[in-house]
């Protein structure tokens, strides 16, 4: 008959314990997250939140990530430094009274700037030195709305401001350069909504030195409305520039990307599509909201997958569409999409009072999150009025929420049952301190210790190299062991003989 050896060791003992401890605060982070968007009216989001989510992201984008981020999406890394930057003036511009803060966001501003003119040499966009703009308007258009945050913001540099003019010629000109108003994003390539960043830093140009690059924005404008996809009426994504060819059917990552700051440029415009999107690509399920990479989420073949679909969701289209949501005053759809973000996303508190989404390995969607919470106009205030009427099944989040903490209660009820039964089974084969269990305490002391004083790990990274010394501390001890209580047995039952 198999016999079944328990072996508890301190470090065993640490271990469970830190599984409690992390166990309560995973689901506490979870459960937190998710009851923070029950009421679907509220136009905000808690400052302690949106603290906690900046100081991640801030501390991350000067480690490795943006450059893995890269390895994953060639853009990524830009848009990581260009949607960080977003962030950064809507928080300003929010704040009218914070100058520290004001200051400090003029000054990274400055370092994003440089850092993205370095990528401009890089790939994706080093293939990009002969087209216009020079660098593609993916780049340009990003820089230079970054450029006109820092001067709304009080930024004096005098190369920021100079580059601003001169870039801002340069791209205007660019709309009119070819058969369609769309300037390349790569040699022979480019799609319509990739413009918008250059075209709203065109209209802030206007705003703030009173020039006038209304052609180039009209231009945009008129050949989207008289070239609407005649199936979903929905601006068209990749075109042609040259021939004015349409090449791709509307798709809902570049839809949100457009909808995040059209309604600055063409509010009616904005208003009509967004209308259509709402009510053709939002997806609600359980009380919360996703939203189609294509029209009725029905695939089509592209030649540019743009991140994962599920289901015919798209992780891009749902994930940008919260700034979609908010610039454009739909904040019941704005909470649904962060109710699902919160319930699907793991978000994680830290005890450096950081909020992190998916384990801490994706901070493109960490800072695509956070601009799409603090999305608004930066040269007026914005319309915090609730436009848009309540998606039905809202009632459905409330089971999604009572399941989520049934759950959580019985996962820490079983952690807890797990380390009491360490401490106390009769049936365990306790260790004391000798050379293995010493240093597999040691490294399991470490690791508590960076969950406690860093946030440089996520606590599945954790967990998985917690899991590993413990299982090498038990194939050190496990053969001793055994040998040692077969022969105590052997000796016992030659003295019963």
């Amino acid at each position: 008959m198999k016999r079944r050896i328990l072996i508890a060791t301190p470090a065993r003992k640490l271990f469970s314990i830190f599984l409690c401890v992390l166990a309560i605060s995973c689901c506490g982070s979870w459960l937190a997250g998710a009851a923070s968007h029950i009421d679907l009216n509220s136009p905000s989001i808690s400052q302690f939140e949106l603290d906690g989510q900046l100081r991640s992201v801030r501390r991350r984008l000067n480690s490795s990530e943006p450059v893995l981020q890269m390895m994953i999406v060639p853009e990524a890394g830009m848009f990581v430094y260009s949607f960080y930057g977003y962030t950064l003036i809507n928080m300003s511009i929010d704040r009218p009274g914070d100058e520290t803060f004001r200051s400090q966001a003029r000054a990274e501003l400055e370092k994003l700037l440089a850092t993205i003119a370095d990528l401009a040499s890089k790939p994706p966009f080093d293939i990009n030195d002969k087209i216009k703009p020079k660098g593609g308007i993916i780049i340009a258009g990003h820089s230079n709305l970054l450029r006109a945050g820092y001067i709304l913001l009080g930024g004096k540099n005098p190369k920021i401001i100079q580059d601003f003019h001169d870039r801002s010629d340069e791209i205007a000109d660019s709309f009119l350069s070819n058969v369609a108003p769309f300037p390349e994003c790569y040699p022979g390539y480019t799609w319509a909504q990739d413009a918008i960043f250059a075209l709203e830093s065109l209209r802030l140009h206007d705003v703030i030195f009173h020039t006038d690059y209304s052609k180039s924005r009209n231009a945009w404008l008129d050949w989207l409305k008289t070239h609407l996809d005649k199936e979903t009426g929905m601006m068209v994504a990749q075109v042609d520039p040259h021939s004015g060819q349409i090449q791709d059917v509307p798709r809902g990552c570049a839809i949100s990307w457009a909808l995040g700051f059209l309604p600055n440029i063409d509010p009616e415009f904005s208003k009509s599509q967004f209308a259509r999107f709402r009510k053709d690509w939002f997806v609600p399920f359980a009380g919360m909201l996703g939203i189609t990479e294509w029209y009725h989420g029905k695939r089509m073949p592209t030649q540019f997958p743009t991140g994962p679909v599920a289901f015919g969701l798209g992780g891009a289209a749902t994930g940008i569409g919260i700034g979609a949501c908010r610039a454009n005053s739909d904040f019941y759809s704005w909470h649904l999409i962060l109710r699902a973000l919160n319930v699907l996303g793991f978000p994680q508190w830290t005890p450096a009072r950081e909020k992190t989404y998916f384990y801490q390995q994706c901070l493109l969607a960490d800072v695509l999150a956070l601009w799409g919470e603090t999305v608004r106009p930066w040269d007026k205030e914005p319309n915090l009025k609730q436009e848009w009427p309540p998606m039905e099944g809202q009632h459905l989040y409330y089971i999604v929420l009572a399941g989520g903490l049934l759950i959580s209660l019985v996962i820490v009820g079983l952690l807890i049952k797990r380390s009491i039964n360490l401490f106390k089974n009769p049936a365990m084969t306790q260790v004391g301190w000798q050379r293995a269990t010493i240093v597999a305490f040691a490294f399991q002391l470490l690791a508590v210790g960076t969950f406690l004083f860093t946030p440089i790990f996520s606590w599945l990274q954790l967990i998985i190299y917690m899991a590993c010394v413990d299982l090498i501390e038990e194939m050190t001890l496990r053969p001793r062991i055994v040998a040692r209580i077969f022969e105590a047995e052997d000796k016992a039952e030659k003295l019963s003989g």
